[in-house]
């Protein structure tokens, strides 16, 4: 992927007002970048019960709402713990994500997404700053991963705004390659849709190819990436 292009191409879409797609990316498991640390970090899976915990501190970047996805998706949450405070997790789903919690900062950027059972889709990245520089976020990503492979899982898809160049960059620092852009294009009733080939060829579907019938409405930019190494 060609970042100077993606940058000017970015400046010429901020001055016009608009955005027009988010960058696809994908983590195998064999390329996680995560050095070994020696530390008192511990990992696990999230109950249901402690996310909604949890969620009582604002600054965990977790919803009460989110919980819900546990039982009525099937979400999982994946956490790093120091001296028993939440430093970091991961949020991941499978099967599909609806275009409402898969887009960019603008709401026309929202697509539905499905993907085979080998892969799991990262909702969001999060790594409390007072943790950040500990190499968590690439542990983080290597030992969901590993705990995931009992579910036949073998690769972390995510989404990021195509301006949100820190996202980016600490995707690639970890490992993440790109797939490619959804472009999105029209106007906000009759928006038309071009997905990344090297995706689709990864089984990766992508819902309304030719176009929509309905807009995003929501005001929620979905799950966001909030971590560095």
């Amino acid at each position: 992927m060609n970042t100077t292009l993606i940058r000017y191409a970015a400046q010429v879409v901020r001055a016009s007002g608009r955005s027009v797609g988010i960058l696809v990316m994908i983590l195998d498991a064999n390329d996680v970048v995560a050095p070994a640390v020696q530390d008192d970090v511990e990992f696990c899976f999230l109950t249901k019960d402690k996310v909604h915990s949890l969620s009582q501190d604002s600054t965990n970047g977790l919803e009460p709402s989110w919980a819900d996805r546990m039982s009525s998706r099937g979400d999982l949450c994946f956490a790093a713990f120091a001296n028993n405070r939440l430093a970091g997790y991961v949020w991941v789903a499978f099967d599909q994500v609806d275009a409402e919690n898969n887009r960019g900062e603008s709401l026309l950027t929202g697509v539905g997404i499905s993907f085979p059972e080998s892969i799991c889709f990262m909702y969001k990245g999060f790594v409390h700053r007072e943790f950040r520089g500990r190499q968590i976020y690439g542990r983080l990503m290597s030992r969901a991963l590993t705990a995931l492979a009992r579910r036949k899982i073998a690769h972390m898809l995510s989404t990021a705004d195509w301006t949100n160049f820190s996202a980016h960059k600490s995707c690639h620092r970890i490992g993440f390659r790109y797939l490619g852009l959804i472009w999105r294009f029209g106007s906000p009733r009759r928006m038309f849709t071009v997905t990344p080939k090297s995706a689709r060829a990864m089984g990766i579907r992508f819902a309304n190819d030719s176009g929509d019938t309905a807009p995003v409405t929501s005001n929620d930019p979905g799950l966001k990436l909030d971590a560095s190494a």
